[in-house]
């Protein structure tokens, strides 16, 4: 790719439909494993998962799954609560603003 040169919107989706080439905008939601540096994901094994990383993975495999905020929250929700977090904590909130980031990144 050269520098300055433009690639496809992954926002806009092209649909063809009798000889008719109309672009519809879509929503095209990123995984959250590119939202979160290894740093903080560290921080959220150690602190969130108990040092464990197979946790920490199938959770957020879980979460990817999720196709809106309202369910991503629940889950994220009953999840902390399950392991006596409180979502007040900087970890827990550090956290769900990179998930929330997902469903809207501006």
């Amino acid at each position: 790719m050269k520098l300055f040169e433009r690639q496809a919107d992954p926002m806009y989706e092209i649909f063809q439909s009798e000889n008719k080439s109309r672009k519809r905008k879509r929503f095209v939601l990123v995984s959250i494993d590119s939202l979160i540096s290894r740093k903080d994901k560290k921080k959220f094994v150690k602190k969130l998962f108990d040092n464990n990383g197979i946790r920490y993975e199938e959770f957020i495999q879980k979460l990817n799954l999720l196709r809106d905020w309202s369910s991503s929250y629940r889950k994220m929700e009953e999840e902390f609560t399950n392991r006596k977090l409180t979502m007040q904590e900087s970890e827990v909130l550090a956290f769900t603003d990179m998930v929330f980031r997902r469903f809207y990144p501006d």
